[in-house]
């Protein structure tokens, strides 16, 4: 009569499954997190790229309308004896150039709104998103404290599964192997002047120890001189990861504080603008310009206008392409 056995293995490389599962899992999601991180932040990058497209136009059509004042003004005095035919034919040359900056502007602006819809699936838009405020960030220092977004985490994870790899080789190629196998069971004989009852238990252990990562050159050692190798690429990837973060981080800074910068020199410029728009109303209502120098001084406020508006898109984008790059908040 068989009472039952029982019979497993024991390997060092069996407690490693489970941190190897959860290794992979940490791997997928920080993968599907970069994922996003990218996507969000070339949706950003084509959005203000049409932001950008558009207040050019804007720029040109006020450049396409100064040049044809002037090209006016100029077949004006030539009809009047006081412009040469020299001067006629560049100030028809100037609208034509500035016809054309502005044709290729549209064309500009087409080529981004397409892009953004290839990457929204929709081609209809609402009225632009307000810009970012010019405002004070945290220090260069702090940021770069702070660097250590998804690409570093995911090498991270990947430098832990390569040691991993690594250990579970070494302790396949290396550690010893241990099966244990049991029985039990009785056997007898009956009769009617005897009866018999024999024990069937039995027990067996043995013990197998790879040779082969013992063995010189040998399959074993490649392998696991591979998985060490492995580590060493992982963890030169990671401090590459991290020294290229560092200077990415101080490039976006730097873009930052150039693009705010340049705005303020904007501004001041602006104000110089209007200042002398009044000047010339001043002028123009006592009768000592001409309606010409108005409407100049009018555009040149007007570009003045744009050109701060396009800068502070450049601002703008900055301040998220340093955002997304940390991917945290910066201000």
């Amino acid at each position: 009569y068989s009472i039952g056995g029982i019979s497993f293995t024991l390997s060092s490389a069996d407690k490693y499954t489970n941190e190897e599962q959860e290794l992979a899992a940490l791997s997928a999601q920080q993968t599907y997190t970069s994922t996003l991180n990218t996507v969000e932040s070339q949706v950003t990058q084509a959005y203000f790229s049409v932001v950008s497209a558009k207040l050019n136009v804007a720029s040109q059509k006020l450049a396409t309308e100064s040049a044809q004042a002037s090209y006016e003004s100029m077949v004006e005095k030539y009809e009047g004896g006081r412009a040469t035919t020299m001067e006629v034919n560049q100030a028809k040359l100037t609208l034509y150039d500035a016809e054309l900056a502005l044709e290729t502007a549209d064309q500009t602006l087409q080529t981004q709104i397409d892009d953004l819809s290839l990457l929204i699936g929709i081609s209809e838009f609402d009225e632009l998103d307000a810009l970012l405020e010019i405002k004070e960030i945290k220090s260069l220092d702090s940021l770069l404290e702070m660097a250590n977004n998804t690409s570093i985490k995911s090498l991270e994870l990947a430098l832990k599964q390569a040691q991993l790899a690594y250990t579970m080789e070494k302790n396949t190629a290396l550690a010893p192997t241990i099966s244990v196998s049991a029985s039990t069971g009785l056997s007898g004989t009956l009769s009617s002047s005897n009866a018999t009852i024999k024990d069937n238990t039995s027990l067996s252990v043995s013990v197998s120890l790879p040779l082969d990562a013992y063995l010189s050159n040998s399959s074993s050692q490649v392998s696991l001189k591979n998985k060490e190798i492995a580590v060493t690429i992982a963890q030169n990837n990671l401090e590459a990861e991290r020294q290229s973060l560092q200077i990415q981080v101080k490039k976006a800074y730097q873009a930052v504080n150039q693009a705010k910068a340049t705005v303020e020199k904007l501004e001041k410029h602006l104000q110089l603008a209007q200042d002398q728009q009044e000047l010339v109303q001043a002028s123009y209502d006592a009768g000592l310009s001409t309606y010409n120098d108005l409407t100049s001084s009018i555009k040149t406020v007007q570009s003045s206008e744009i050109s701060i508006l396009n800068q502070k898109t450049t601002y703008t984008q900055a301040l998220y392409d340093l955002s997304y790059l940390l991917e945290t908040e910066i201000a």
